[in-house]
């Protein structure tokens, strides 16, 4: 059956479920039975299930320590604590009996009571009637503290609670009671305990909260989702155990996180999961962790409650302290616009200065070695200044466009000097240097290169495991200081001057020669999708250069689909678009995909995307002329096939002089992970798919 439900409505119907399901189920507490509790969580329980729901004297010590007794002997009790400031005299009961007694006694016994409380301020009630103590609770080994924020939680969770072999502490938010309905399904499942639920996905920001203040986390989440900024919200619901991967991939997601809770600032649980965050999700951490929570008083009565008790406004507010948007100037740099680009030139703009934008307006249009590409703005805001000229060469990381906020120039979370540390951060490849690799710094070695304008990717590491140090980084921001004005290069030759750089640094460049008989070609056939053909089968034969190696790492990934990059001429420069899945395409759908990239190279409308993921390279150079040669391929490929002029030449056949059309093959690879006996076997396989008829 399905209904709305308040929150003490669905706390009500749980219990309803328990008492009819298990009959070893009991309920217990002050005014529990006649009255139905003081905020009528049990109304009409005593009436349904009689002596099994017990009015009991006004003694919180008595009331745990009989619900102990009742576990002990195969029982399920479910106490009430009228109020959570009440809880104090039945801590000895919990402490000393209910969270002990399965280790006491080795398993023999265990300890299946729940404790329910109402907890938290909102209500405008006297002393002792607005704790919220579940940073106490939830450091007694034995004891889970469990915190809903919705009916449909409360019900779920509550049965799980009562069903678990084990004492939970089920703190019911107050001031949530009869403030929201949702549909509550009385069905009698259980949610998981031990499990943080995340109620909102997103990238920029994760909200972490529990109780009654996950209600004002969702609402902050839509007024930043109207600011263009994408905030995770995440109710932790189980305190103790507490759920760290689902907290960890969070943050690893965002970078960033606020915990907002009533309770006071010192000591309270947040300052755990702010510890967590700390330790092992450190590397994921772009900013420090903000708390937003009551004060360090006891919750003042009713005229003051509005003001201790963490609302949207405070998050909102720490939200914003930990959003790059409100660093004192936000400078957006020129991203990675493809494979091992370095720079760009700027065509056009498509802002001016004051113009608003919204997270993903074109902010300009560059063009790269390969394409012309819209650069995206990554966040709403006011534009303050544009940092390049139209016609300027901008290199990636280099500032594009300012943001209002300020005159200062973006340098993270970092003030003044950094001490270096120990730890070892993970992330992913930069826009140039070592390809494919992943990059070693700590985050503080990371915040002196943002600040210095120097590319983690072009520093050699000195370090321990390869690890970037500030030495390193400081090394190569002298180099920039101390050499002169750079005479770009551009078109066909800066492209040249890029692929060898990077060869000449990477690969370990190898080469076979061979010569395909093709004399055997029907008239018409066409030489491009026949080389596709052929390179698949040679990847099939020999999978090993169908692959992308990681030189820092030392390692390689054989890959199952067979992207192909084609090398283009044009007057602009060199392209290679990827062809997709080769290997699984007929000849007449391999050349109306080559005929799609020929004619997106022509009309300049390659997308980004389709410049990168090659597998391995394919150079049809042939048609310009000459015969062989040896291909630069770009890592993380291992790979590259050439082709060259094909021509007559006099073949020795059956013994006996024949003149045949030979079409010539040239091979690269990268010798450091390919042997020579696979890059033979591959051309040997090539060359046999070329010299067939069909």
């Amino acid at each position: 059956m399905a209904e709305q439900s308040t929150l003490v409505e669905a706390v009500n119907l749980a219990l309803a479920r328990a008492l009819a399901d298990d009959p070893t189920v009991v309920v217990l507490g002050e005014d529990v039975g006649v009255n139905g509790g003081v905020f009528r969580a049990t109304v009409g329980l005593q009436e349904r299930f009689g002596e099994r729901v017990m009015d009991t004297p006004l003694a919180e010590n008595l009331i745990a320590g009989v619900a102990v007794g009742m576990a002990a002997e195969g029982l399920r009790p479910v106490a009430e604590i009228q109020f959570s400031g009440f809880i104090y005299p039945a801590i000895d009961q919990l402490v000393s009996h209910a969270s002990r007694l399965r280790n006491r006694t080795r398993g023999r016994l265990t300890c299946p009571m729940v404790l329910r409380a109402p907890c938290g301020g909102g209500i405008h009630a006297p002393e002792h009637h607005s704790e919220s103590n579940e940073a106490m609770l939830a450091q007694v080994p034995g004891l889970r503290v469990v915190i809903p924020s919705s009916p449909a939680r409360a019900y779920g969770l509550l049965l799980a609670a009562i069903r678990d072999p084990d004492p939970v502490v089920f703190l019911e938010p107050a001031r949530i009671y009869r403030a929201i309905k949702e549909t509550v399904v009385d069905h009698g499942e259980a949610l998981p305990l031990d499990v943080c639920f995340v109620l909102r996905e997103g990238t920029d920001l994760s909200l972490v909260s529990w109780g009654a203040s996950v209600l004002d986390c969702l609402a902050v989440a839509d007024t930043l989702a109207a600011e263009g900024v994408s905030a995770e919200v995440i109710d932790v619901a189980t305190l103790n155990r507490l759920d760290a991967d689902t907290l960890l991939a969070s943050v690893a997601r965002t970078g960033r996180c606020v915990i907002v809770h009533e309770a006071p600032f010192s000591g309270g649980f947040g300052a755990e999961i702010a510890a967590l965050l700390a330790g092992p999700g450190l590397m994921s951490l772009l900013a420090p962790v903000e708390r937003v929570t009551g004060y360090d008083t006891v919750m003042p009565l009713a005229r003051l409650e509005h003001a201790y008790i963490p609302g949207p406004a405070r998050i909102l507010a720490a939200a914003h302290r930990v959003l790059p948007m409100n660093e004192p100037a936000k400078i957006f740099t020129l991203p990675d616009l493809g494979e091992g680009l370095a720079e760009a030139e700027l065509l056009s703009w498509h802002v001016g200065l004051g113009d608003h934008v919204v997270e993903g307006q074109p902010l300009a249009s560059v063009e790269t070695d390969k394409a012309v590409v819209e650069v995206p703005s990554p966040r709403a805001g006011e534009i303050a200044r544009l940092c390049a000229q139209v016609g300027e060469r901008v290199k990636v990381g280099a500032p594009l466009v300012e943001f209002v906020g300020g005159a200062s120039t973006d340098s993270g979370t970092v003030v003044g000097e950094v001490a270096v540390g120990s730890a070892v951060l993970h992330e992913a490849p930069q826009s140039v240097g070592r390809s494919g690799a992943g990059l070693r710094a700590t985050p503080a070695v990371r915040a002196i290169a943002k600040r210095l304008g120097v590319d983690l990717g072009s520093v050699t590491p000195s370090g321990p495991n390869d690890t970037i140090t500030k030495a390193d980084v400081e090394r190569v921001a002298r180099i920039y200081a101390e050499t002169g004005p750079l005479e770009a290069l551009s078109g066909t030759r800066r492209a040249m001057a890029v692929n060898m750089a990077k060869t000449q640094a990477e690969v370990a460049t190898a080469a076979l020669f061979d010569d395909a008989d093709i004399h055997a070609w029907p008239a018409g056939s066409d030489p491009m999708t026949r080389l596709l053909r052929a390179l698949a089968a040679g990847c099939r034969a020999e999978p090993a250069l169908n692959a992308w190696f990681d030189s820092e790492d030392m390692g390689r990934r054989l890959l199952k689909k067979i992207d192909v990059g084609i090398a283009v001429d044009s007057p602009e420069g060199l392209f290679v678009p990827v062809l997709r899945d080769v290997g699984g395409q007929s000849a007449g759908e391999l050349r109306a995909g080559v005929d799609a990239l020929m004619a997106a190279v022509r009309t300049r409308s390659l997308k980004p995307e389709q410049l990168r993921g090659a597998s391995i390279m394919l150079s049809n150079f042939g048609p310009l002329g000459g015969r062989y040669a040896v291909p630069l391929l770009v890592p993380p490929v291992v790979a590259i096939l050439g082709a060259g002029r094909a021509c007559d030449q006099v073949l020795a056949v059956d013994g006996q002089p024949a003149v045949r059309r030979v079409l010539p093959l040239s091979l690269s690879f990268d010798h450091r992970v390919v042997t020579g006996g696979e890059a033979a076997r591959f051309l040997m396989a090539v060359k046999a798919d070329l010299e067939r008829a069909d």
